[in-house]
């Protein structure tokens, strides 16, 4: 994850701040030099906390309950979501989508929304 000034915590401090309005720029690197689908084609429900791909399946971050809570992020101040198996094996889309690997992934800066403010 960048660590430059429009990317993470400083970002995030300027969003939450009520009289500032961030001017600055986003720095975002989750484009696929490859042709196959970015981060920014697929849908996240805010609501329920997943995303949903091109194909219409749910990218979600646990796929079972567990008795430890988990904060979900990583020490790159990410969180990851993860498509099933069996549904991206199943996509028409796949090759587009997923073609190197079993199955989709898209990771979500834990500043997500502080960064969409300042895009918006």
């Amino acid at each position: 994850m960048d660590t430059a000034f429009g990317s993470g915590p400083m970002l995030d401090w300027l969003v939450a701040k009520p009289a500032i309005a961030p001017h600055i720029p986003v720095i975002d690197k989750s484009g696929q030099k490859d042709g196959a689908f970015e981060r920014a084609d697929f849908t996240f429900d805010t609501e329920h906390d997943l995303y949903i791909c091109p194909g219409g399946k749910e990218l979600t971050q646990y796929r079972r309950a567990s008795e430890t809570p988990r904060s979900g992020a990583h020490k790159d101040e990410t969180i990851r979501y993860r498509a099933r198996k069996s549904n991206c094996d199943a996509c028409a889309l796949k090759e587009r989508c997923t073609a190197k690997e079993p199955k989709r992934k898209v990771k979500r800066s834990i500043y997500e929304t502080s960064r969409d403010v300042a895009r918006g």
